[in-house]
């Protein structure tokens, strides 16, 4: 049984991760919502290739994403429907970071010249960390036990027990990212006149950092969390 300050805790803490969810929904759709007219100009009126599909998955395949992390948060779930939805939600988060790399690895190629050795090394790292991330969060999601909730009628799941094992596959992320960070930065020192001259070089080498504190980020509340 829990004491009445550990429900309290215990509840501050599921509407605290239900506040993330519903921000971070709102600010997708701002971002989706501003973006609109680049991505008709730049993606939709122009010859469609590879790089255009693997974007548009990018970025629409987060929106089942968005729904579930949404229904998990805002709805009354039993703990099995909780188990299936967050399941599902998962390896469709995981599925969204491996493209997302992917798009990241090919601005890094063509940063580097499509060189040989950036190439192979960066793509054949890519294709390692999929078995392992892949053992990663099927660990998590076969470890983690839904109670039900502490109060009638709270929304939400109520996550009793998981592994932090899935920690790893951020690490892993983690690895990879710095990485092309560290080549986007040195490719940037190489080509100095492009920083001063140029718009698209320091705009890579920002976002780059930028995604790399956000990961470190992730990690830090992840670890708080367990």
């Amino acid at each position: 049984m829990y004491t009445e300050a550990q429900v309290v805790a215990l509840v501050h803490q599921q509407r605290t991760i239900n506040y993330v969810q519903v921000a971070s929904a709102t600010l997708w759709v701002y971002e989706w919502l501003i973006l609109i007219p680049d991505e008709v100009s730049l993606v939709w009126d122009s010859n469609w290739s590879f790089m255009s599909y693997l974007y548009m998955w990018t970025r629409y395949s987060a929106i089942a994403d968005i729904v579930l992390g949404l229904r998990s948060s805002l709805q009354v779930m039993s703990p099995r429907d909780c188990h299936i939805s967050d399941s599902v939600n998962s390896f469709l988060i995981l599925i969204g970071i491996y493209t997302s790399e992917l798009v990241l690895l090919w601005r890094t190629f063509a940063i580097w010249g499509n060189n040989k050795y950036v190439k192979n090394g960066l793509g054949g790292l890519w294709l390692l960390m999929i078995p392992f991330d892949l053992y990663f969060v099927s660990s998590f999601v076969s470890s983690a036990v839904y109670g039900p909730q502490l109060l009638p009628g709270l929304p939400g799941c109520n996550l009793v027990h998981a592994s932090p094992i899935d920690i790893g596959a951020f690490i892993s992320l983690l690895v990879i990212e710095s990485i092309i960070v560290a080549l986007t930065i040195i490719k940037g020192v190489q080509n100095a006149r492009l920083m001063y001259h140029g718009r698209l070089m320091p705009i890579l080498i920002r976002d780059g950092i930028l995604f790399f504190v956000c990961l470190l980020g992730k990690m830090q509340l992840l670890h708080s969390y367990y």
